[in-house]
């Protein structure tokens, strides 16, 4: 199963730990989408991790998951 992670504000290294994307990671196949740009989300974050995908309009998320297939679950930190 595919789990992908989402936050508006882009990864930093506390989310791998607060989200368990590494531990969810070592059992499932895991992308982390980062979707700051859709909100408008410019935060210089001094330890950042790279995302999967970088995703910069509704447009693009739209394609992102049609693009998923078989069993996947989405996970955000998104209220």
């Amino acid at each position: 199963m595919k789990v992908v992670f989402l936050t508006k504000t882009g990864f930093v290294k506390q989310h791998l730990q607060d989200m368990y994307i590494e531990a969810v990671g070592r059992e499932h196949d895991v992308e982390t989408w980062d979707l700051s740009a859709i909100y408008n989300r410019n935060d210089q974050l001094s330890n950042r991790v790279e995302a999967t995908r970088v995703l910069k309009t509704f447009a693009e998320f739209d394609e992102a998951l049609g693009q998923l297939s078989g069993k996947c679950l989405l996970i955000t930190n998104i209220m």
